[in-house]
């Protein structure tokens, strides 16, 4: 599955990551929350991420390339539904992308599915 994990976000909680834009242009965003969703079943897995947009931007609902913190981040890049939640308490837009995906059968089994 090519979507960051749960335990990817956290990890890089706070560091900024590089947003592509449709359009072939980039930006910085930083990554400012990774919450836990609920799933449907226990065979799902459910968590979001919201990505605070630099000062003065706003952008709509869209897939977007998004590069980690890494070198060679752009190597390790995710195709993300990405949509605007409104702003932060702080001022910037906050976007946020959603993940809810099955997880491995094995993984399934052991919690009880």
């Amino acid at each position: 599955m090519n979507v960051p994990s749960q335990a990817q976000l956290n990890d890089t909680l706070g560091q900024t990551y590089r947003l592509v834009l449709p359009w072939g242009e980039s930006m910085p965003v930083e990554l400012v929350r990774v919450s836990s969703g609920v799933p449907m079943n226990t065979r799902y897995c459910c968590y979001a991420a919201e990505f605070a947009l630099p000062a003065g931007t706003q952008l709509g609902q869209a897939v977007y390339t998004l590069a980690p913190p890494a070198p060679g981040g752009d190597a390790l890049s995710w195709p993300l539904l990405l949509t605007p939640i409104g702003p932060a308490e702080d001022g910037p837009v906050l976007m946020e992308a959603v993940f809810h995906y099955p997880v491995p059968q094995v993984q399934a089994e052991s919690a009880g599915a």
